[in-house]
């Protein structure tokens, strides 16, 4: 499963909140390091919950409620270790309020790994934002796949209004 337009469309509220970003670029995590995941691409963002040219990890909280939210990674062919992706929520001031879903695999040889996660959220209120790390343990730094690379959609990750808190 990867994020596309297409089947985002069907989870939002043409009146509520949502936002759906991608990575165009690859992105490279150091091995055994839990990292934030970067977006530089806006898909769709009519709330202005992401800035792709500032805090580009965060899908910022513009409505209070409760949201669903996902994302998907895709990891560079490499053998050796595990790859992992969180998606987790923190309060204004920068602090992990909750860590939502959770997702490890081990490694395929000779393959891109790819991952997805999927949850409904706490209630958030304005001001809060959503994140999700990546971690692999290859022994060495490995790039997240693209597009170009993998045929399939780049790196994404999105959140849709699901209802009050």
């Amino acid at each position: 499963m990867s994020l596309n337009a297409n089947d985002f469309q069907a989870l939002t509220y043409s009146a509520k909140p949502s936002v759906l970003v991608f990575n165009s670029a690859a992105q490279t995590f150091t091995t055994a390091t839990l990292t934030a995941v970067v977006y530089d691409t806006d898909q769709d963002d009519r709330w202005g919950m992401h800035d792709p040219s500032s805090n580009t990890d965060r899908l910022t909280i513009q409505e209070p409620g409760i949201y669903f939210a996902m994302a998907n990674i895709i990891f560079a062919s490499n053998a050796t270790g595990i790859r992992r992706l969180v998606l987790e929520s923190y309060n204004a001031a920068d602090s992990l309020t909750n860590r939502y879903a959770f997702q490890s695999f081990t490694a395929v040889n000779g393959d891109t790994t790819a991952i997805n996660v999927a949850a409904l959220t706490d209630p958030l209120i304005q001001g809060d934002f959503l994140r999700v790390k990546a971690l692999q343990s290859s022994g060495g730094d490995l790039d997240s796949g693209t597009a170009s690379t993998t045929n399939v959609s780049p790196n994404g990750f999105g959140a849709a209004w699901h209802s009050r808190g």
